[in-house]
């Protein structure tokens, strides 16, 4: 390839989990591991608005990853699989991707729960979870698979549709 990438950390996450072994293998693992997200300063404003939901995407380095490996065993399988095929950290791009659910937004500080990284991870990039981009063909409890009736708001301890609030927020979406 010629051209050159160049992705810059724009924060990192703390969690309890200081080496692979005995990090979970997956958020729906870590019930309840809880961590937290130090956003970088010039990027503080980007997480205007970002306060109420219940689940966003973490895009993080697997900075402690094993030399790539293009046929993995995954944990739990017996059986040799592509990488591509798989969760397995030994990727050609270490990259992660984790839903976790967010517990507060404080001053370029998220707390988050259901970690699945290493303490010290570089954080590329954080996403909103929409119901739609996890299961395409799923509909919301209302019918709709608009990713706008779908956002899940987190309000007192119930979980609450707001359209509404999203719309202005997420124009072309559906």
């Amino acid at each position: 390839m010629s051209d050159e990438l160049k992705i810059e950390p724009i924060g990192v996450i703390e969690t309890p989990f200081r080496e692979p072994a005995g990090t979970p293998i997956q958020p729906s693992r870590a019930k309840g591991a809880r961590g937290k997200v130090r956003v970088e300063l010039q990027f503080h404003a980007g997480l205007k608005d970002l306060a109420g939901f219940e689940r966003i995407w973490l895009i993080y380095w697997l900075h402690k990853a094993p030399v790539a490996s293009l046929l993995v065993t995954p944990f739990l399988d017996r059986r040799q699989r592509g990488v591509f095929a798989t969760r397995a950290p030994a990727r050609p791009s270490p990259l992660g991707i984790s839903a976790v659910r967010l517990l507060a937004v404080q001053e370029g500080v998220l707390e988050v729960a259901d970690v699945d990284m290493i303490d010290g991870t570089p954080l590329l990039d954080s996403s909103l979870m929409f119901r739609s981009s996890t299961a395409m063909r799923t509909a919301g409890p209302d019918g709709s698979t608009s990713p706008i009736q779908n956002a899940v708001w987190r309000t007192t301890g119930l979980t609450a549709r707001h359209p509404e609030r999203v719309r202005s927020n997420a124009e072309g979406l559906t």
